[in-house]
């Protein structure tokens, strides 16, 4: 019994934990002729934009943020919990743009462990049950309307 709790301890101080939470969700929505942003152009408003998913029929808000770029003048839609909400086994979303637009997401986000860490993988992302890729330079996923 000694033998097996020493051998525990070691791998313990050997292997320190480490956790990487996952990363914020970006979004962005962009018209697709012109490229103007359909947020800070007025298209869609900043207060009318919501997130939402079901939980045994229950509608669940998401929370999110909006900030506006004051170089670019581009807008990005931001949620620190959808990742989260993702991981832990929903992943359909649903994302109202106004009274008469209301689009679907579907997010996958996985929690991994290697070797002593924990992380957060984006697995896939769908729009309007179309795969979009992330922007790698910026982290964001740019949906063109």
């Amino acid at each position: 019994m000694f033998r097996y709790v020493s051998s525990a301890m070691e791998r313990i101080k050997d292997c320190p934990s480490c956790f990487t939470p996952p990363g914020t969700f970006c979004l962005r929505l962009i018209n697709e002729l012109d490229s103007t942003d359909l947020v800070t152009s007025g298209y869609f408003g900043e207060d009318s934009i919501e997130i939402y998913y079901y939980e045994k029929s229950i509608r669940n808000n998401v929370k999110l943020e909006i900030h506006t770029d004051s170089i670019s003048y581009k807008s990005t839609i931001y949620s620190y919990q959808l990742p989260w909400i993702s991981a832990s086994g929903h992943k359909h979303f649903y994302l109202i743009l106004s009274s008469h637009d209301t689009d679907t997401m579907y997010l996958d986000v996985r929690k991994k462990n290697s070797y002593c860490c924990t992380f957060f993988e984006y697995n896939s992302f769908k729009y309007n049950g179309q795969f979009i890729q992330i922007d790698e330079n910026k982290s964001v996923y740019v949906i063109r309307k």
